[in-house]
């Protein structure tokens, strides 16, 4: 046992200092840490206070500088479209303005030339004054176009399309495509008067119906549009494996009601292009719902009648049928007559060939035919065909 210094003075324990000087582990903090000094972190966060709150003062005002800013722009943003969209729609009120008068000038065009040919006949000078006279409306439009344009637009050779070499190119354009319905005027005029099929009219700008592609196939039709009735029955002769000769029927069928009906675009009074009118599918839908569940094949076979009218050179108003007959029908006018009476007697040759039974031979057969010449006459041995 070790031995014990009597008087001697043992040191008190000394007390442990806490963790977090200030927050005790329970409760409130006692009285006893009151007293403690400050960690050097709550001392530096002091000294930096100041400053923050200096830099949070300038600040502030940037802030709301920038917000200020930033609202601004946007508001001019949308101003400038705003007045952006209004000056598009303006001119395109005026764009599809002059449009709409040549249209209707090309329209009274050929119709007073149809007018003629069927009072007067081959009279050359009532063609010619209605030529003339057409030809003036038309150079009015254009000059009130030109000086349309000329307020609208002030040149900036600070911009391409401003440029003296773009303008000479729109000028160049505009007419080149003036020239080209000058010469369609000319020559429908001389096909109306002379009795034969007047020219195609030359696409515009825009594919020739304001943007949108092309559609239509028959434009006029000597026929009326057929009844529910009748398309029904002819496509129960058509469908399936019939044969070509009614699949080719059931397609004119097709154009004479496309030629009837309305499937132009639909504009809203800004010039927009909102819509479509409803057209064949609309007509089928209205006189003959129980066929629209055909609506893809009854299209083949439009398409098929379309190109075999074509390919024997005949077009608007003259429907395909005509060249099924065994005989030209008597509502053909009596100029045309001459005129189809080979193509006639080429398409019955084209049906009869043997290698035309299907639908799909009777076109590779079309594609190989020579556009506005004779149908291929058979050889001598049936296998190879010939122009």
């Amino acid at each position: 046992m070790p031995a014990v210094r009597i008087g001697a003075v043992h040191p008190k324990p000394i007390p442990a200092m806490p963790l977090f000087p200030y927050v005790s582990s329970f409760g409130p903090p006692s009285p006893l840490e009151k007293d403690l000094d400050m960690t050097q972190e709550g001392v530096d966060f002091l000294t930096a206070l100041p400053l923050v709150v200096g830099l949070w003062q300038i600040m502030l005002p940037l802030l709301a500088g920038g917000a200020v800013l930033g609202l601004c722009a946007w508001a001019c943003e949308r101003a400038g479209k705003a007045l952006n969209r209004q000056y598009r729609i303006r001119m395109r009120r005026g764009y599809y303005w002059f449009e709409s008068r040549e249209e209707e000038a090309r329209r009274r065009f050929a119709e007073a030339c149809r007018e003629t040919y069927g009072s007067r006949g081959p009279d050359q000078r009532s063609y010619c004054d209605i030529l003339q006279e057409f030809h003036r409306e038309m150079s009015e439009i254009a000059e009130e176009r030109r000086r349309d344009y000329a307020k609208r637009w002030r040149p900036d050779p600070a911009f391409a399309w401003s440029s003296p070499k773009a303008l000479a190119g729109c000028e160049r354009r505009r007419a080149k495509r003036a020239a080209a319905w000058r010469a369609w005027a000319e020559k429908f005029a001389a096909a109306i008067r002379l009795g034969k099929t007047p020219p195609e009219p030359p696409c515009g700008r825009r594919g020739g119906n304001g943007g949108a592609p092309i559609r239509r196939l028959c434009e006029r039709s000597l026929n009326p549009p057929p009844s529910p009735e009748a398309l029904a029955a002819q496509w129960e002769k058509a469908h399936g494996r019939g044969p070509v000769e009614e699949k080719i029927r059931l397609g004119s069928m097709m154009l004479d009601i496309e030629a009837a009906v309305d499937s132009s675009l639909i504009r809203n009074t800004d010039g927009e292009i909102v819509g479509r009118n409803p057209g064949v599918r609309g007509w089928l839908r209205e006189n003959c719902p129980a066929m629209m569940r055909h609506y893809r094949v009854l299209m083949d076979c439009r398409q098929l009648a379309d190109r075999f009218r074509k390919v024997h050179g005949v077009r608007d108003p003259l429907p395909a049928t005509i060249l099924l007959e065994k005989e030209l029908p008597k509502s053909v006018p009596a100029p045309w007559r001459k005129a189809l009476e080979p193509r006639h007697a080429a398409a019955r040759r084209l049906l009869a060939l043997p290698a035309t039974r299907s639908e799909r031979s009777f076109l590779q057969v079309l594609e190989k035919c020579p556009i506005l010449g004779a149908a291929p006459r058979p050889s001598a041995g049936g296998k190879r065909l010939t122009g």
